[in-house]
């Protein structure tokens, strides 16, 4: 971790401890929106974490870096789309789209094209039409980044903020809005082609949801273990009982994989996205956040599912997680795919190599 990455680790740690708090969890999860927390992540440089100069020539902090931030963001349970403010600002940097680095964006977190249709208009720029669903803090968000069809081909989008035609949300309770557009007129410079993007935006989601997996995993095993050790049963600390050793040994295995695995993918995505490693990562971050929460409540027993305790702020998150930017059947089914393209040949070369090769 260089020096940089270490500032911006430690500063997103001792924020998130003070802002993440039982009280402030629960006033968003009844629809505020922390106006002034924003304000002031700005101010100590998280916003715009994607963009910011880290070298002369250079903007942006890699991927990898990104990455640890969104494991902190998970860890925390931050109640703000960080994460996918990131993303956003990736892509319309990559496109040269011009965006306010402040401000909040949103993505869609499905795997499917958005129903968004954009015609030329007659006095110059696009006219907007359709709705994008399941957009990550919708309501609240600026803009949105979005990829497209138009009769030129494949484009990426920077919407204005939509009407919200859904409020929905996912089992964590984070805002998951339709936002719709009925001929809205946007700027020539908001719209770029875009060769693969739509699958871009998503092999990156899928890595930023493995690492705020791995953070919460984490942060699930602690108080696991912790309430292990303080819950007393005949006469003992129920974590003294072999069947909660086990039960805890499991848990933290399934943390320890999924972290690596995420680990490996974050790593080999430095300098591009490592497509098949972000596969095979979302996969088993997904599947170990299953299991992690059913030991998790088991050990807590009718405790951990009261709304009273804190767990369900953790695995309920996990629950949710593991389903956006693509479920682990969606990726076991897309990497089953690109193997069963490749030649005999090459599938050595694959499990040796697999960020080697090119796959669609």
């Amino acid at each position: 971790m260089n020096d940089i990455d270490q500032m911006l680790n430690d500063s997103a740690e001792r924020y998130f401890l003070d802002l993440c708090t039982r009280e402030t969890l629960d006033c968003v999860e009844e629809g505020h929106w922390l106006s002034e927390a924003w304000a002031s992540m700005g101010d100590i440089g998280l916003v715009s974490a994607a963009v910011m100069e880290t070298e002369p020539g250079e903007q942006g902090l890699p991927l990898s870096s990104l990455s640890m931030l969104a494991r902190q963001a998970g860890r925390f349970n931050v109640p703000l789309p960080l994460v996918e403010t990131y993303l956003a600002q990736r892509a319309l940097m990559r496109h040269g789209i011009p965006f306010d680095e402040n401000v909040p964006l949103g993505v869609s977190i499905l795997a499917t094209d958005p129903a968004i249709k954009l015609d030329r208009s007659a006095a110059g720029g696009y006219i907007v039409n359709g709705s994008v669903a399941r957009v990550a803090w919708g309501r609240h968000c600026e803009g949105v980044v979005v990829s497209a069809s138009t009769q030129d081909g494949p484009v990426l989008v920077l919407l204005p903020k939509g009407k919200v035609n859904r409020q929905q949300s996912n089992l964590a309770g984070e805002p998951r809005d339709t936002l719709e557009y009925e001929k809205v007129h946007i700027a020539e410079e908001c719209v770029r082609p875009a060769i693969q993007e739509q699958g871009r935006l998503l092999f990156e989601g899928a890595l930023f949801r493995c690492m705020q997996m791995t953070g919460a995993l984490q942060r699930a095993l602690e108080m696991t273990i912790g309430y292990a050790k303080e819950r007393e049963q005949f006469g003992r600390p129920i974590a003294k009982f072999q069947v909660i050793q086990h039960q805890i040994a499991e848990m933290a295995a399934q943390v320890a994989s999924a972290t690596a695995a995420a680990d490996a993918a974050s790593h080999a995505s430095a300098s591009n996205v490592a497509f098949a490693e972000v596969a095979m990562a979302k996969i088993r971050c997904s599947e170990a956040a299953s299991l992690a929460c059913a030991i998790a409540h088991q050990v807590h027993g009718a405790m951990g599912f009261t709304h009273e305790h804190s767990l369900h702020l953790t695995t309920r998150r996990l629950l949710s997680w593991r389903e956006e930017f693509g479920s682990e059947s969606y990726w076991a089914a897309w990497l089953g795919a690109q193997l069963e393209a490749l030649s005999e040949n090459e599938l050595w070369s694959f499990v040796t190599a697999p960020s080697a090769h090119t796959f669609s």
